[in-house]
């Protein structure tokens, strides 16, 4: 990567961005990373023919080009200084450059670092297009802080794969208790009896398979379970009677209960710099 440190690639950026003499454009410089950089180094500077010029000590000693596969973080770290705090419109001027151009590796690259910021799972949508609007807003406020605590859509889809096995309950258990009244508050629609639905999760009581509910009802529940004031698992722990993916959840997944940090991002992971 070029320059070889993140600390090294944020600095180069302030100055590109903030700095540079003439002024450049954010979107230029970007694009010109797609490129590739031809560089030459002369009398402690670094000129890359056509667009900029540097100190040598802001970035290694180049002579030749850089390929952009060497150019993906620090055009990362260009966007997020030029278009910092407005993140939500960098993500999307990667997403259109990604969308017209798909089969470009570079800025396939950059778009699957941030597509997250604008584009939550599928799975989530869902639960955002509930018809009753204080569900639906309960659902992007938990959805957020489960994204606060994982940092990653990714890993909320593996929780998600997780919680989508049968829910066992047992009667007269204080979660089971609460399972019926939050369905019922909620207006979750049940089918009696097994099923073989892909888009179905099962529940199983005393040990019987009673009814199925449809996935986006899970989904919302289960966000209730770990992030709602009434239980808050995620804060608490998960109690013994809770169904077994939830348990689980919390030893596959031990970051969500605040037991150890959260998996690195990847690409974006690069823009917490050490001054």
């Amino acid at each position: 990567m070029y320059p070889p440190t993140r600390f090294g690639r944020h600095r180069l950026a302030v100055y590109l961005v903030r700095e540079h003499v003439p002024k450049l454009d954010v979107v230029v410089l970007v694009e010109s990373c797609n490129a590739g950089w031809a560089c030459r180094t002369a009398n402690n500077m670094t000129h890359v023919d056509g667009v900029c010029a540097f100190e040598a000590a802001l970035g290694p000693t180049a002579d030749g080009v850089v390929p952009n596969f060497e150019l993906v973080n620090l055009a990362l770290h260009v966007a997020w200084v030029g278009f910092y705090p407005q993140v939500s419109s960098m993500a999307c001027y990667i997403q259109s450059k990604h969308l017209q151009d798909p089969d470009s590796s570079f800025f396939k690259q950059l778009y699957g670092a941030v597509a997250w910021l604008i584009c939550p799972p599928a799975t989530i949508t869902d639960v955002f297009q509930i018809g009753r609007p204080d569900l639906a807003e309960m659902a992007r406020i938990m959805y957020m802080r489960w994204l606060s605590l994982v940092r990653s859509p990714v890993h909320i889809l593996k929780g998600l794969s997780i919680l989508k096995a049968p829910w066992d309950f047992e009667t007269h258990t204080p979660v089971t208790d609460t399972f019926v009244r939050w369905a019922t508050r909620c207006g979750v629609q049940f089918k009696l009896g097994p099923t073989t639905t892909k888009t179905s999760s099962v529940i199983i009581i005393n040990n019987l398979k009673v009814c199925s509910m449809a996935d986006r009802d899970l989904v919302f529940l289960a966000m209730m379970f770990l992030f709602s004031d009434e239980t808050d698992w995620c804060k608490h722990g998960v109690p013994t009677s809770a169904p077994a993916p939830f348990k689980a959840l919390q030893t596959n997944l031990p970051y969500m209960f605040s037991a150890e940090p959260a998996p690195h991002l990847g690409l974006v992971d690069d823009l917490v710099y050490l001054e």
